[in-house]
Parts: structure tokens; sequence; C-alpha cells
């Protein structure tokens, strides 16, 4: 029997088969068409460029530590007034997207490792700190700009997603982790030239891949946190002013995140519009998680950023364009989370400018009747929304929760959407205990009581303006009760299985008292007027007198008025309930 040929084995995770089908799925044609949305036709220069990349391709993988020098080497003889540029052909070859179906492979990991190692990374970053990069508006300046910072990201998906998970060398690791180093000592000059030429970077109609850097740094902020949790996991000192995760704080990356979300209205395939402020505000949850640092840091960090970057006007305009009830809920939900966040600082200047914008609004806009998103989705919607609203009404004095103001507090309370917000929560979420352990500080039943208790006592005020003869204060006191009434019937039965100590159970039917609400007299609304089919027993000794049977049930045949669960019910309710001396009236 011939003897197998042993299996040789890989001399590097880089060159193992795991490493080269990850290199080769991220030039996949799905993954290209995720990532890039060509523009039609195609710019003259990038036809040129990737059909150059073939030959520069083989010269980076012959010689790849001379790469970098290459490319500043490049860099300095390109000519803006013609599309031949071998700087364009070299940059090709790092953007899969655009040469991947001209037939050149993408580097491997091996190569990969090799460019780090001779600091290619940096002779990127230097393109960009080069004042004279930023310089001209042509096609071929803005197409130069498009592909730098491709082929800047695409490096930074390299280490993030593939070497620094999966290198198990010692000598790759080590290449690895100086790499993540240099991106961070290169992280506030690389973004303070992108601030000082902001107003330089892409025209939407030139940028490579139809995404200006507007709509594509988003894409460079996810892998540049991945790098900076990766170094600041090496510090054994969480304390130490060293902190990587300072640099979040001292570059100008939180700036730019803010000024493209501004400026980011084209549509994208891979990133959404509001995974700017998502980075954003992902980036400051990383930098003060686990810090010891405090809310006064915290409200230092962001408040000159949104005023430094856009401004309180341009602020309230993104959030409420985010907050838009035609955006997906992956895209409300980083403005509600930030809306919260800043909602701790109420005496601050950008709080009192979303207040006065009458943010809240849009905030409660976003509540809409389950059923539009999946349960998760609606789930953590509400929650973000009960946050803002108890937030914005509430505020804390000596460790007491007091309504900020009256004028404030009636504002919100006259939305119509505040009644769908408290009717879905308590449709959904009526027990008394976390409904997901991810939340063990909120439970909505006890949230709705804090609005329930704001409701009445708006009301309680409009009626005080009525007894003073303010006809325009009756009418808005009506209405607030009005709005409840087709609701309160159907939470209340819907709350009745709890248990009778409940705090929702307790605080609605304190509610329904507050506003004057007869349980008899609603129930008999509700088993009228009820859409769906499903009616409760009339017959007072029948558990589903107060819960709702799963069953239709059916009317007396006489009165059509009275339903039973069956003829024993029927029987009951006629002989002992009061029923015959009702139904007879009825006929008559």
């Amino acid at each position: 029997m011939p003897r197998q040929r042993e299996r040789e084995v890989p001399k590097s995770f880089a060159e193992t088969k795991f490493a080269k089908d990850m290199i080769e799925k991220m030039s996949g044609g799905q993954y290209r068409a995720a990532r890039a949305a060509m523009l039609e036709p195609e710019p003259a220069s990038l036809e040129w460029a990737s059909n150059r990349a073939r030959f520069l391709r083989e010269t980076i993988c012959r010689e790849p530590r001379k790469a970098p020098n290459l490319l500043r080497e490049l860099h300095k003889k390109r000519r803006m007034d013609r599309r031949e540029n071998d700087v364009f052909g070299f940059l090709a070859v790092f953007i899969s997207p655009l040469v991947g179906d001209k037939g050149v492979e993408p580097i491997p990991a091996e190569i990969w490792l090799q460019l780090f190692a001779a600091h290619f990374d940096v002779a990127i970053i230097d393109i960009f700190l080069d004042d004279s990069f930023y310089t001209g508006r042509s096609e071929l300046h803005q197409l130069y700009i498009s592909m730098a910072f491709y082929a800047l990201t695409e490096s930074l998906h390299i280490v993030t997603n593939i070497l620094m998970r999966f290198a198990d060398r010692k000598d790759d690791k080590r290449i690895v982790d100086a790499t993540c180093k240099r991106y961070l000592q290169n992280l506030e000059p690389f973004t303070a030239a992108m601030w000082k030429h902001r107003d330089d970077l892409l025209l939407h109609r030139l940028a490579f891949t139809g995404r200006n850097i507007q709509e594509s740094f988003g894409s460079f902020v996810g892998p540049i946190l991945g790098v900076i949790n990766h170094v600041s996991k090496q510090s054994l000192d969480p304390y130490a002013k060293t902190d990587p995760r300072e640099m979040i704080a001292t570059s100008h990356l939180l700036h730019l995140c803010l000024w493209c979300w501004h400026h980011d209205t084209g549509e994208m395939i891979l990133l959404m519009q509001s995974s700017h402020l998502a980075v954003y505000w992902t980036a400051i949850d990383m930098w003060i998680t686990d810090r010891g640092k405090f809310k006064e840091d915290l409200l230092n960090l962001i408040q000159p950023t949104i005023l430094e970057a856009l401004g309180k006007d341009a602020w309230i305009a993104c959030l409420k364009r985010d907050l838009e009830g035609d955006k997906a809920p992956t895209t409300q939900m980083p403005a509600l989370k930030i809306y919260n966040t800043i909602s701790d600082f109420p005496e601050s200047e950008i709080w009192g400018a979303m207040v006065d914008a009458r943010l809240y609004r849009d905030v409660l806009a976003v509540v809409q009747p389950a059923g539009k998103a999946s349960p998760a989705m609606f789930a953590e919607l509400l929650r973000l929304i009960h946050i803002a609203i108890g937030c914005t009404i509430n505020k804390n004095i000596d460790g007491q929760k007091v309504l900020v103001s009256d004028e404030l507090v009636l504002d919100v309370v006259e939305d119509p959407n505040l009644v769908t917000l408290i009717v879905e929560t308590l449709l959904i979420f009526p027990h008394p205990t976390p409904c997901v352990p991810q939340w063990p500080n909120f439970i909505p039943s006890e949230s709705c009581a804090d609005l329930l208790l704001a409701y009445t006592v708006a009301r309680n005020k409009l009626l005080q303006a009525s007894n003073q003869g303010s006809t325009d204060a009756a009418e808005r006191a009506t209405l607030l009760r009005d709005r409840i009434r087709p609701h309160w019937y159907r939470v209340l039965q819907h709350l009745r299985p709890l248990p009778a100590v409940s705090k929702a159970l307790q605080s609605w039917l304190q509610f329904g008292r507050d506003l004057q609400f007869k349980e008899d007299e609603e129930r008999r609304i509700f088993q009228r007027d009820t859409k769906d089919g499903k009616r409760n027993c009339d017959w007072r000794g029948c558990e589903f007198y107060v819960r709702m049977p799963e069953k239709s049930l059916k009317g007396c045949k006489g009165c059509n008025r009275a339903y039973y669960c069956g003829a024993a019910c029927q029987k009951r309710d006629w002989k002992d309930g009061g029923h015959k001396k009702m139904c007879r009236t009825v006929k008559d």
C-alpha cells in the first residue's frame, strides 16, 4: 500500500487555508456588492488604474518591504492633470471591488503581515498629512482622496477582522500589536488633518463607489475602535493617564463622526444613515466605561464636540431627521440613546436647546403599535422612549423625583402619542419584573406609573384653570380623558390576571379613579364596542368576568347585550345576577 503523502504544516497563520479563504471571501461578489455601489459609467482613470494594478500587485508581492517607500514616491510624482497615475494603480491593488472583476487577486495574509512590518499603514496616513493632497476639485483629485481612504480602511479591516483575531505565531502577533499602536499614535494627526480639510472632501458625484467620505467614515471608525479596544486590554492599569481610550477624547475622531453624520445624506448599501451617530455613541461609551470617569467628565467630552462640530441648530435638525417615522429602528435607536445620555445633564446648554426645540415630541412620534418591528426591536424602542420621556419630565432634587415644570409636563401629556406609549407598554410588558435580563434597572410597568402620575397632574392643572373660567382648559381636560377612555378597560382586563398588589394593576385602577371612570360602565362600553369579537363573560361569578377567554362568547338572544361562556353561566346570571330584569327592560 503506497504511503500517503504527509500534509505540509503551514509555517504561519497567513499560510493556512482559513486565512486564504477569508481573504478570498472579502473579495467575493456578494461582499463587493455590499461594500460598494460602483459608479456607472466607470471613470476612465479607474479603468486605467484597475488594469495597471495587475503589474503593481506583482511588484508589491515580490518586495512588500519596499512598498511603503514606493507609495511615497508615487505620491510625490503624481500628475493630477492626466489619468495615467501609477499611484492610482498602486492603491487599486488594495481595493477588491475595483480590481476583482479584472482578475487581480487580493493581497494574501502573509504579504499583509510583511507590509505592516514595513509600516505600510504609516505610508498611507502620510498621504493624508500632506496639505497638497486636498487641493483641487477635479475628478482626479477627488478619486485620489477616495481611493486612499478606501485603502486605509481596508488595511484596518485586515488588522481587526483577520490578523488580530487569528494570528498564531508570536512574530505575527508582535507585528499586529505594533501596527495597532501606530494607528493610535497617528490617530490625532490623521483626524486633525481630515478635520482641517473637511470642506475639501469628496463631492458625491465624483466619489469612488458612489460614496463620499462623509458617507464612508463610519467604516473607518468601527475598526479603529477595535484597535483602541485591543491595545487598551494590554494595559494593566485602567486608570492610567496613558490609557489608549483617551485617544477618543484627544483626537478629532468624535468631531468627524458628527460632521459626517450631518452631511451623510446619500443612499448606502453597507452603512445606515445613522451609522456615524451610532459609532459616536459607541466611542463615548467605550471612553467612559470602567474608567472611574464621572458625569462631569462625560459632559465635558460630549458638549464641546457637538457645539464645535455642528452647533445647536444642526445638532437638533440631525436628531429630528433620524427620529422621523419612516426611518428604521436601527436609525432611530442611536438618536434615542444619545438623547438619554444628554438628559443626564439637565442644566447643560445642549439639553436646554433640545428641550426648547421640543425634541421630546419627535421622541414620542417614534412610538408605533406593535407589529411594525421585530418584538425585540420594538421592546428596545419602548424602553429607550420610556427613559427619554421620564428624563424629560422628571428631575432629581435631594434624591427625590420631581416633575420639571407644569408647562413642560402639560406639553408632553397633551401629545396623543403618549397614550400610545402607555397602552402599548402595559399590553406587552404588564409584569412587575424586568422583562429582559439586560434591563435590570428598567421595569416598564413602573415607568408607566410615573407617566400616569404626570398625566393626572397635567389634567388636574387644566381642571383648576377650568374652574377659574377657562373654556380652553376645560376642553383640553376633556380631551385628555377621552383619549384614554377607549383603552382603559381593555388594559384593565389585560392586567387582571396579575397579583392584586401589582404596581401596574394598582396604578391603572387609581388612574381610572382619577379620571372618574366607573368600571361597570366602562365594561359595558367595552363589551358593546369591542372590534375583535372577544368579550368577557357577563356572569360575575365566572373567572372570565375579568379575564379574557381564548374563545369568542355567544350573546343572549333576547337582548343581544350580554355574553356568556355557556348555558350554565347564562342561567346563573338570569337567576342570581339580575339579567332577567335587565333583559326584559331592554326588550320593553
